[in-house]
């Protein structure tokens, strides 16, 4: 990786910082695990990065997938949650996972309360190219390698093309608005 690649590809344009009020809800669920239970649909992040900051508590609501199942992400005083966006998953050829997370609803009275979480996308400028880095991938005399391929499967890519950060963008939100 050249020594200012990722200095490059992020002067700022596109970053964002965000304030999300979760507040209490009137009834709990009875399914925890059920679709129409959940807060925020299980999704990765489409920029280089995501530094979550939670307020301390024991509310839970943070999940991320492991191996099939949805696991807690403790909520630790005085800690910042790190997300590997999508970005990262393509310039490391899939070294490199974006996280797929979701939000969940509370399970108890006790988790019943509201809360805030801030979270800042770090997101490549518009015109950065999505492609494995050289030396991240299992390239072969210029092709691309099997691990970038199955990087763009997993994203509902068809074939090799690259994509920029814009096109990604655009592309994820489409998809994530067309369920709704």
């Amino acid at each position: 990786m050249p020594k200012d690649f990722l200095s490059r590809a992020h002067t700022g344009e596109s970053c964002r910082m965000r304030l999300i009020n979760y507040p209490p809800v009137s009834r709990l669920p009875s399914a925890p695990d059920g679709g129409q239970d959940i807060r925020a649909g299980a999704h990765s992040d489409y920029g280089s990065l995501t530094l979550l900051f939670r307020q301390p508590s024991d509310q839970g609501g943070l999940q991320v997938s492991r191996a099939g199942a949805w696991l807690d992400v403790p909520c630790l005083p005085d800690a910042v949650v790190v997300n590997i966006g999508d970005a990262l998953e393509f310039w490391t050829a899939g070294r490199l996972r974006s996280t797929v997370h979701r939000v969940a609803f509370p399970r108890s009275a006790s988790e019943n309360v509201g809360r805030l979480s801030i979270p800042v996308f770090i997101q490549p400028d518009r015109h950065v190219v999505l492609a494995p880095i050289e030396g991240a991938g299992d390239e072969q005399d210029g092709g691309v390698g099997a691990e970038f391929l199955e990087v763009l499967r997993r994203k509902g890519y068809e074939d090799a093309r690259p994509v920029t950060s814009s096109e990604h963008l655009e592309r994820r939100i489409r998809a994530t608005y067309a369920r709704v």
